[in-house]
């Protein structure tokens, strides 16, 4: 099994226009490899037809077709977080990104995005236009959080890799926080090169290798902050809840799980 170099390469969305060649060379000997690509703007369709305020609509269209046309065998993991909490999140990750800097109800109604990234079901028809159900294994996020390593060797199965005896599980990395003015500043900076620019991407994967591990940390504190995320306003909870309630409901009659959890 072998990852990409970076897990997240988004070759079928923001890199399709570099090419086989280029998608090929994140993978270096993979010869009877089974190949590992963690791009999460895949699953970023825009539900709505609606224009996004930052992100150029036109590459996260028709992403299924395309993995299809490259790899018909293909399978998929897919990670199903509370939307209301997957919402806010997002919200708060691009506040840090610094593209993002209005209050939290006005960005959802101006950018479509969070809230049709978070419509699992929307999101899940669009796939299933090109792959039946049966190509797809869905987690849960409460079960992935609550016991890791039973969630990680069913994905192995499902894959069809041969389990170890053994798994180091890592820590988790990511935790939210509100983010620095300079972190914003530098996040908003990088996210505006790497959209205009793209072959940047590779000099920034280059750079990331070449910098000491300690380093990179201490530049990550700088950008992250330590200030934690405001909850949630209760007004804010019960319009997200009202919004995704028939769309959960279509979902679990979909996939078959319950989603009794999201409920709580």
């Amino acid at each position: 099994m072998l990852v990409s170099q970076p897990k997240e390469p988004h070759f079928f969305t923001l890199n399709w226009d570099r090419g086989l060649d280029w998608y090929a060379s994140r993978f270096p000997n993979s010869d009877h490899s089974i190949c590992i690509d963690a791009s999460t703007t895949y699953s970023m369709a825009p539900l709505t037809g609606k224009e996004s305020t930052w992100l150029d609509y036109h590459k996260y269209v028709g992403v299924p077709e395309k993995v299809y046309s490259m790899s018909p065998r293909a399978k998929f993991i897919y990670i199903l977080r509370n939307p209301i909490s997957r919402t806010y999140s997002a919200y708060w990750a691009d506040i840090r990104g610094g593209n993002e800097n209005k209050g939290f109800r006005t960005s959802i109604r101006e950018n479509p995005f969070y809230l049709d990234v978070s419509d699992y079901h929307g999101q899940l028809s669009v796939w299933l236009n090109s792959f039946p159900l049966e190509r797809f294994f869905l987690v849960l996020f409460e079960d992935l959080t609550e016991a890791p390593e039973v969630v990680a060797r069913k994905c192995l199965k499902f894959l069809g890799v041969e389990e170890p005896a053994e798994l180091h599980m890592a820590q988790p990395l990511n935790t939210g926080y509100q983010g620095t003015w300079m972190g914003r500043g530098i996040n908003r900076l990088v996210n505006s090169s790497l959209r205009n620019h793209p072959r940047m991407w590779d000099a920034l994967v280059t750079l990331q290798s070449k910098t000491p591990e300690s380093v990179r940390a201490r530049f990550d504190k700088i950008r992250r902050g330590s200030k934690p995320i405001p909850a949630m306003k209760h007004e804010d909870r019960e319009f997200l809840s009202e919004y995704f309630s028939d769309k959960n409901q279509a979902l679990e009659r979909l996939i078959g799980i319950s989603l009794e959890r999201w409920q709580t």
